[in-house]
C-alpha cells in the first residue's frame, strides 16, 4: 500500500514537472514573439496605426520667382486653383443622405457632377472618391486635381453651393507661368504639372527654388470619420526663394531677335550665340534656336531628332551652348587677326582666296 501511494505521488511529481517545463517553454516562445512585435516590427506596425487614426494633406509652397539682373520677372508662379477631397466628411454626406432619402448616397452619383464641373473624367473622379489606404481601408484624403483656372474653380464651388456638398475643398494655388514664352527658354528651363524642374535653371536650382511644402496633419476614429477630440496640427509651408540672374533682359531680346533673323535667312539648322562680360564672365545674353514655349514645354518635339519622344524632349530642351561641345578653330581666328593687324602685316586692302577644303 506504501509502496503504491509513493509512486503515485512520484508520477505526479513527474506531471508537474513536465507541465512546468512545457509552461516556461511557452512562456518563453511568447515572450519572444512578443520581443519581436515590440521591437523587430515596432516601425511597420507603429506606420499602420498611424496611418489609420490620421489624415495628412500636403500643402506646396510657392515657388520663387526667376528674375534678370534689373529686377525683370522671367518666370513666375501664377495663382489657380486645386480641389482636394476631405473623404470623411464626404462619407458622413453620404450617410446623411441615405438617412433622410434626399441627396447623393455614393460615389458613382456625385462622380459625374465635379467631373463635369472641373472638365475630367467620371471614372478619374470616382476613383478619387473611392481612395484607399495601403492596408485597404477607407483613406482620410485625396487630392482631385491641382493647378485648375478660375473656371473651373467657381464651377465646382457653384456646385458645392447650389447642392450642398461637403468635404470639397477648393483652395489657392500656384501654376509656373512664363510671361514672355520661349524668351531665354534654354536657360530657363521648365517644370512639371507638380510644379518641379525638368530642365535648365528649374532643374539645377529646383530645391531651392520649390521651397519646404506644408503638411495639414488630423485625427480620424476606427470607422474613418473626424474625431471631434482631436487638434489638427498645422505646418505651414515656406516659400521658394528668388534668384536674379546676371541676364539683361534688353540684351536678351537683341540676341533673340538676331539669332532668329539668322536662323531664317540662312535656312540653318540651328542658331546658338551667348554674349558675356569679358571683365568678369557674366552671361549677358544666351540663346538657342529653335526653341520651345516652357508654358507649353512638350509641344513641338516632333520636329526634332530622336529615336522616341523623350529623346526628341530632351533634344528641344537641350542648351547646346553649355552641353554641347565645339571645335574652337574659328573662335580663335580672332586672335590670329588681331595678330596680323598689330604687327602691320594686316588690315588694309588685302583679299585673300580660300577654297574652303583641304584634300588628305
Amino acid at each position: 500500500m506504501k509502496n503504491s501511494r509513493f509512486r503515485d505521488k512520484a508520477s505526479m511529481k513527474k506531471r508537474m514537472s513536465l507541465a512546468l517545463v512545457g509552461l516556461t517553454f511557452l512562456f518563453f516562445v511568447l515572450s519572444v514573439r512578443l520581443a519581436y512585435i515590440m521591437i523587430g516590427k515596432h516601425a511597420e506596425y507603429s506606420a499602420m496605426a498611424k496611418e489609420q487614426w490620421t489624415s495628412e494633406v500636403k500643402i506646396d509652397a510657392r515657388r520663387g520667382r526667376i528674375l534678370d539682373r534689373n529686377g525683370v520677372e522671367l518666370a513666375v508662379s501664377a495663382n489657380v486653383y486645386r480641389v482636394d477631397f476631405d473623404l470623411n466628411a464626404i462619407r458622413a454626406y453620404y450617410k446623411k443622405s441615405i438617412e433622410n432619402n434626399k441627396g447623393y448616397k455614393s460615389s458613382a452619383e456625385l462622380a459625374p457632377l465635379i467631373a463635369e464641373a472641373v472638365g475630367m473624367e467620371t471614372k478619374d473622379v470616382q476613383k478619387k472618391l473611392d481612395t484607399k489606404l495601403p492596408s485597404g481601408k477607407d483613406a482620410g484624403a485625396a487630392t482631385l486635381i491641382r493647378r485648375i483656372e478660375k473656371q473651373q474653380a467657381d464651377n465646382l464651388k457653384k456646385l458645392i453651393e447650389e447642392k450642398k456638398l461637403s468635404g470639397i475643398i477648393v483652395s489657392p494655388d500656384t501654376k509656373r507661368y512664363y510671361p514672355n514664352g520661349d524668351f531665354l527658354s534654354h536657360t530657363l528651363g521648365t517644370t512639371n504639372a507638380d510644379g518641379e524642374g525638368l530642365s535648365g535653371l528649374e532643374l539645377y536650382y529646383n530645391e531651392e527654388l520649390m521651397g519646404i511644402p506644408g503638411v495639414r496633419v488630423s485625427e480620424v476614429s476606427g470607422n474613418s470619420t473626424s474625431n471631434p477630440y482631436s487638434e489638427t496640427s498645422f505646418t505651414p509651408p515656406v516659400d521658394g526663394k528668388d534668384m536674379t540672374l546676371t541676364i539683361d533682359e534688353n540684351i536678351q531680346y537683341f540676341v533673340e531677335k538676331v539669332a532668329e533673323d539668322a536662323l531664317k535667312k540662312h535656312n540653318a539648322d540651328s542658331v546658338s550665340i551667348a554674349v558675356m562680360n569679358p571683365n568678369n564672365g557674366e552671361i549677358l545674353g544666351m540663346v538657342n534656336k529653335p526653341g520651345f514655349n516652357p508654358n507649353n514645354p512638350y509641344e513641338g518635339s516632333e520636329a526634332f531628332k530622336g529615336k522616341d519622344e523623350s529623346a526628341k524632349l530632351q533634344n528641344m530642351w537641350r542648351n547646346t551652348i553649355v552641353s554641347d561641345a565645339f571645335e574652337p578653330g574659328s573662335i580663335f581666328k580672332i586672335i590670329t587677326s588681331i595678330a596680323a593687324i598689330e604687327e602691320n602685316i594686316a588690315g588694309k586692302d588685302e583679299v585673300y582666296y580660300c577654297d574652303g577644303s583641304l584634300n588628305v
